[in-house]
């Protein structure tokens, strides 16, 4: 790991996940009412994709989601409101899904030229 940006302790800095947490509140607020499948009042699930990149994101030997943003990703999900349902994907099905509304989050980069005028 990259010392120079992990630091000793092996986490994100403080000021990334707050910035993290923030933008994906955001998407959980401004997206999902306007999500391409429909909604019942009842079902409060929210997909989330996620790709191979450890330690942030990776799929556990035991197929489970694991990393540092699934965890949080989970934890602001659940206090929204949402029962978070994750899919590992690679990247090219993670760009073709948000484009037709097969999941609704994307805990990922926002600067991808496949994906502008697409995402927040």
């Amino acid at each position: 790991m990259a010392s120079w940006f992990w630091g000793t302790t092996g986490r994100w800095p403080k000021c990334c996940r707050l910035f993290f947490g923030a933008s994906l509140i955001v998407a959980l607020v401004v997206l999902k009412p306007v999500s391409v499948l429909a909604e019942t009042s009842d079902n409060r699930s929210l997909r989330i994709a996620y790709v191979e990149f450890p330690p942030i994101t990776y799929q556990a030997s035991d197929g489970r989601p694991a990393g540092s943003f699934i965890e949080l990703t989970r934890k602001i999900a659940v206090e929204a409101g949402y029962e978070p349902e994750f899919l590992f994907l690679p990247i090219s099905r993670v760009y073709l899904y948000l484009r037709n509304g097969r999941i609704d989050v994307w805990p990922g980069s926002a600067n991808v030229p496949a994906l502008n005028g697409e995402v927040l």
